[in-house]
């Protein structure tokens, strides 16, 4: 999303960290669609802080 493309490399870590907990989270409780969504969301912010 717009507000990931202003991170520098350190808050996208940071991100991306509390991102994946969450996920772990989801996956744990079941609720594949949450974590699936997730995943999707550190992977499109992987790719902008490589750019």
């Amino acid at each position: 999303t717009a507000a990931y493309a202003s991170m520098d490399p350190a808050q996208a870590a940071a991100a991306i960290k509390k991102l994946e907990a969450r996920m772990y989270k989801h996956a744990q409780n079941l609720e594949f669609e949450d974590a699936a969504k997730l995943r999707d969301e550190i992977h499109q912010l992987r790719e902008q802080s490589l750019r």
